[in-house]
């Protein structure tokens, strides 16, 4: 197993954490009242989005492996970056 595939092995186990937490906080999103759980369900949507656009990354990165350019590289770093601080700030909300 080479660099490249170790690297992408560490971030698609990453992925699925978030996936997982994404899960999580869409259970909980769902057994709030009824005020907060349009607002929740919203922000768990947009997490959604944001992993969605993660997994496209990380894909086009197993695509392009061996000679991925800088900017493959550029949108899983924005990619990864958005998706961690999403989930994050969620999980500090939905507290």
């Amino acid at each position: 197993m080479n660099t490249t595939e170790i690297n992408i092995d560490k971030l698609q186990s990453q992925l699925d954490a978030w996936k997982a937490d994404v899960a999580k906080l869409e259970a909980r999103a769902r057994s709030a009242n009824a005020d907060a759980q349009l607002a929740y369900l919203r922000e768990v949507d947009d997490l959604k989005a944001k992993y969605a656009e993660a997994e496209t990354k990380l894909d086009q990165l197993r695509k392009a492996q061996k000679g991925a350019s800088s900017d493959v590289m550029d949108g899983i770093t924005s990619a990864w970056r958005d998706l961690g601080n999403a989930v994050s700030k969620a999980a500090s909300r939905f507290n």
